[in-house]
C-alpha cells in the first residue's frame, strides 16, 4: 500500500528537544527540508535494517541534504529562460563532442578531456530534463534531480581542473595542427567549461564537501584507462608514460587541482547563494511529496 507513516517509535525513550519527524514511504527515507538531525538509529536497525543502512549512506553522502529546488531556481533567469538556456548548451556540447570525435585520430575516451566533455553533457541533459519538467509542471523524479546535483559536483571541478592543466601542463604553448583543431580545442579546453561555470553561477545549487569523493572517484576511474593505453600503445600524454616519476607529479597534480576547485567551490557557493530556496515554502513540501508518493505507486505497479 502506497502511503506515508510516521515513525516515532525508532527514537529512544529520551527524545531530543528538536522534534523529528521520520517519513516512510515505501521504504524509503524521505527528508524535503533542512539536513536531518542525528537519529539514534538502534531500534531502527532492529525494525527496518535496510532503511537503517540507506540512512547512514545518505547521511555521511549529504544526499538528504540536497535540496532539488535549487537546480530550477535562479536569482537572474526566469525558469523558462533556465530552461532554454540548458536546452541550448546541451545541444552545443553535443556538437563540440561530435567534431572532437571526427577529428581525433586515437579513440574518444583515452583523453582526460572527453571524459569531462561527458560529464558536462550529462549534466546538462540532465537538468534539461528537470527544468524542462519545472516548466510544464509534471512529475517529477527525486532520483534524477538527486543525480543532476551530484553530476554537476562531480563536472565543474573536473572540467577546471582539465582546462588548468591543459594550458599549463599539456599544451603551455598553444600549438595546433591546423585552425579546425585550434576550434576544436578551445571548446573543449575553454568553451565548455565556461558554459558550466556560468550555469553554476545562475543557479542556487550549493556545493558539498564530502562530494568531492565524486570527482576523485571519477579520476581513478580514468588513470587506469590512460595507464593501460599508454603502456601497450604509446602514451596519451607525453608527460605520463607510466613509466617515470613525471606521471606521479601529474597525477598528484590532477588530485589536488580537483579537491582545490571543489572546495573553493564549497566556498563560493556558501557566500554568492541564498539560503535553502523553497525549503520554507509548504507548496513545495506537498508537491514533492505528492510526485513521490506518485513515483512509487508507478514502480509498484
Amino acid at each position: 500500500r502506497v502511503g506515508c507513516q510516521s515513525l516515532p517509535v525508532l527514537l529512544d525513550h529520551n527524545p531530543p528537544q528538536i522534534p523529528i519527524q521520520v517519513d516512510v514511504i515505501m521504504g524509503r527515507v524521505l527528508y524535503r527540508s533542512s539536513p536531518p538531525p542525528l537519529l539514534n538509529i538502534s531500534s531502527l536497525d532492529t525494525l527496518y535494517p535496510i532503511i537503517a543502512h540507506r540512512y547512514r549512506m545518505s547521511a555521511f553522502l549529504h544526499i538528504d541534504h540536497v535540496n532539488p529546488m535549487r537546480l530550477v531556481t535562479s536569482p537572474i533567469l526566469t525558469v523558462h529562460q533556465l530552461a532554454w538556456f540548458r536546452l541550448v548548451i546541451s545541444v552545443f556540447i553535443i556538437y563540440v563532442i561530435s567534431l572532437s570525435s571526427v577529428l581525433g585520430d586515437h579513440p574518444y575516451f583515452i583523453y582526460a578531456t572527453n571524459w569531462s566533455a561527458i560529464a558536462n553533457l550529462l549534466y546538462f541533459c540532465l537538468i534539461s530534463i528537470i527544468s524542462w519538467t519545472e516548466v510544464l509542471e509534471r512529475g517529477k523524479s527525486r532520483k534524477l534531480e538527486v543525480l543532476a546535483y551530484i553530476v554537476l559536483e562531480i563536472a565543474l571541478p573536473t572540467a577546471l581542473m582539465v582546462v588548468i592543466l591543459y594550458w599549463v601542463a599539456i599544451n603551455p604553448g598553444a600549438k595546433f595542427d591546423n585552425n579546425l583543431a585550434m576550434v576544436s580545442s578551445i571548446q573543449n579546453h575553454a568553451i565548455t567549461c565556461f558554459l558550466v561555470l556560468v550555469d553554476f553561477l545562475l543557479n542556487q545549487v550549493v556545493f558539498f564537501p564530502r562530494h568531492v569523493i565524486g570527482s576523485i572517484s571519477l579520476l581513478a576511474l580514468y588513470l587506469p584507462v590512460n595507464a593501460i593505453y599508454s603502456l601497450n600503445v604509446e602514451p596519451v600524454y607525453s608527460s605520463m608514460t607510466w613509466r617515470s616519476i613525471t606521471t606521479l607529479y601529474m597525477v598528484v597534480q590532477a588530485l589536488v587541482a580537483i579537491v582545490f576547485f571543489h572546495m573553493l567551490l564549497v566556498f563560493v557557493s556558501r557566500r554568492i547563494k541564498s539560503e535553502d530556496p523553497g525549503t520554507d515554502n509548504p507548496d513545495v513540501h506537498k508537491r514533492n511529496l505528492q510526485n513521490l508518493i506518485e513515483e512509487n505507486h508507478q514502480e509498484s505497479v
